[in-house]
């Protein structure tokens, strides 16, 4: 091989390099968020966001999802997955929400801590995550 081929050789290769480092191989492929209040949460593009929400659905009270500001950014994975603290009769334990981003944007997520049966009243807790995806 020419030596002067070797710089050429060397520069495409450092190139390749930069492209796989800058492209975020090394980030998470999920963000996980415990949420106590309301809140702003970054993601990049093609991340996911999982948001943990303490709860006890023992009372009767579930976190739900109310809605997004901006339908187009974010989505719903499946149902929420919930995980007891303890085995104890009547311990609470945390709601997991899954969501993909779907584009660069913001929007912000309602989440409510209601009864299902009481619908004429307001909700016990109101949260809301302003989510920016970049």
């Amino acid at each position: 091989m020419s030596p002067r081929y070797l710089p050429r050789k060397l520069i495409l290769f450092s190139a390749i390099l930069a492209v796989i480092f800058a492209s975020g191989c090394g980030a998470p492929s999920e963000v996980k968020v415990k949420i106590d209040g309301n809140r702003t949460v970054g993601l990049r593009l093609g991340q996911d966001l999982k948001i943990e929400l303490e709860g006890n659905p023992t009372t009767g009270y579930l976190w739900q999802v109310a809605g997004f500001s901006n339908e187009n950014i974010l989505e719903k994975v499946g149902k929420y997955e919930y995980v007891r603290k303890s085995d104890l009769i009547g311990a609470g334990g945390v709601q997991t929400f899954s969501f993909k981003s779907l584009k660069k944007g913001t929007t912000v997520i309602s989440f409510e801590y209601t009864r299902a049966w009481e619908t004429n009243k307001a909700a016990e807790k109101q949260y809301n995550v302003k989510v920016v995806v970049h």
